[in-house]
């Protein structure tokens, strides 16, 4: 018996504009492998744009067992199809082997690499001589022929390749059709093929000193530009997390990893740290999502045993701005003489100060928690970076 029902998911494959017939799966996660529940959706006719694989969308249609395929389906006509939260370009990995980015063809991407033309008698055995694009790490890493746009002037992006991925009849092999267009991208790409969860890990660490492993997870606390090691866990906070591993990223990177935020690490090698004595994560490429956790509440009861806790992570400040006679900003806690000092980054004053230069009162001021030293004083200073 049939069911019309409203339904809430994900899309498993890119919808293509002005086609009469299409299907895709309905997924519960923006990534298909960590999809608990998956529902084979029927759409009938068109819709006009180009909706992305991994957009979220509310569905209306008509739930029936489809006996051919023993399973259940939904029927769905096209003007039902609202888009709520509309994914953008998939960064594609080279630390996979590109086959399968099989699974991506008809999605828009992006790529890293340059741009480079080789003709029949070029270095790589390449039977075409065309366009391509090679990985960052060289021609044994990886390379994908691109289809350039019509009336291409020879324009290369600065930062990568965005564009639609498409099975070349032609040159009989996965391309990159370019796009003109700038595609906002999403912010993990998120790995074909399996993780392993970071408990089979550390439940057997001998069996896994020296594999590579690809694993998925949150930080449980920020990581500085200028530190290279962290902890991953398998849950956003404490109580959703059970197990943590240490790991050390390979090379320099350019900006905070905040606590919470969702990381993968590709090709990781579980190696044995003799100076601390337990194993660890060698992360040679990763790909950072979004934080999932909201910055901590500071507390001014808590006392130095817990602020330490929260040094170098985002929190909100519930406090009232004060500007002494030097120029010094400082936070003040309501009703007390407490006080931690601010770095401003230009907005401090505007948000605590009216035109008058009179206090606004208490505010909630979001930054980073650092501890310096005190001037004029062996103790530490806490302060709020904006």
């Amino acid at each position: 018996e049939s069911r019309v029902v409203n339904l809430s998911g994900y899309l498993s494959d890119a919808l293509e504009p002005n086609v009469t017939w299409q299907s895709f799966t309905l997924i519960d996660n923006p990534s298909y492998l960590d999809s608990d529940h998956r529902l084979s959706v029927a759409l009938q006719g068109r819709v006009t744009d180009w909706v992305e694989a991994g957009s979220k969308v509310n569905l209306t249609g008509w739930v029936q067992w489809d006996e051919r395929n023993y399973r259940w389906s939904i029927v769905v006509q096209s003007s039902t199809v609202e888009v709520t939260h509309p994914a953008g370009a998939k960064r594609l990995s080279w630390a996979v082997a590109a086959e399968t980015w099989s699974y991506d063809i008809g999605k828009l991407v992006y790529v890293e690499g340059t741009y480079t033309w080789l003709d029949d008698d070029g270095d790589l055995e390449i039977d075409h001589g065309e366009h391509w694009i090679v990985a960052p790490g060289g021609q044994n890493v990886g390379i994908i022929c691109m289809i350039p746009t019509v009336g291409w002037n020879g324009t290369l992006p600065e930062d990568g390749f965005s564009g639609r991925l498409v099975w070349s009849e032609d040159r009989a092999q996965i391309c990159l059709q370019m796009s003109d267009e700038n595609h906002v991208l999403n912010p993990v790409g998120i790995l074909i093929g399996d993780f392993t969860s970071l408990a089979t890990i550390a439940a057997n660490p001998t069996d896994w000193i020296g594999q590579e492993v690809n694993v998925a997870g949150w930080t449980t606390g920020a990581v500085s530009p200028d530190y290279d090691k962290g902890y991953l866990g398998d849950g956003k906070d404490y109580m959703e997390r059970s197990t943590t591993l240490r790991f050390q990223i390979a090379g320099a990177h350019a900006e905070w990893i905040e606590k919470g935020t969702y990381i993968e690490f590709y090709n990781a090698t579980v190696i044995w740290n003799e100076a601390e004595g337990r194993i660890m994560l060698d992360v040679p490429l990763y790909a950072v999502g979004s934080v999932d956790i909201p910055p901590d509440t500071f507390s001014w009861s808590a006392g130095w045993d817990a602020w330490t806790w929260q040094v170098n992570t985002l929190v909100n400040v519930n406090a009232e701005l004060n500007q002494t006679d030097g120029g010094d900003l400082w936070l003040l806690a309501s009703g007390s003489e407490q006080r931690i000092c601010l770095f401003d980054d230009g907005t401090a004053t505007e948000i605590g100060f009216d035109e008058g230069g009179n206090s606004t009162g208490v505010q909630v001021w979001t930054g980073r928690l650092v501890a310096i030293d005190a001037a004029n004083d062996p103790g530490t200073q806490l302060c709020l970076t904006l």
